[in-house]
């Protein structure tokens, strides 16, 4: 699977995180009502938080990928795949 698949819908695209997301990121993860429910997120989460998550995600063979908020192009959340098996 190609990790620059972007999948759109009317309202939403899911796509690879970007450095540009960090700030996106800090703002819905520096809430103790979100990252309460969230294995492994820190809290308080900072940006340096969200800078090691996306060059994590970006260079390992992880499957996150963030849901971006098409009519304000903000990144709203995200999600990730995993056990995935790829016969070439």
């Amino acid at each position: 699977m190609n990790k620059n698949v972007i999948i759109e819908t009317d309202r939403l695209i899911l796509r690879q995180y970007r450095l540009e997301d960090a700030d996106d990121i800090v703002e819905v993860l520096n809430n103790l009502n979100v990252s309460k429910w969230l294995a492994g997120a820190p809290y308080p989460y900072t940006k340096e938080d969200a800078l090691k998550f996306i060059n994590q995600s970006l260079d390992n063979n992880l499957y996150n990928f963030a849901i971006e908020l098409k009519s304000e192009n903000k990144l709203i959340g995200g999600t990730q795949l995993t056990n995935i098996d790829i016969y070439i």
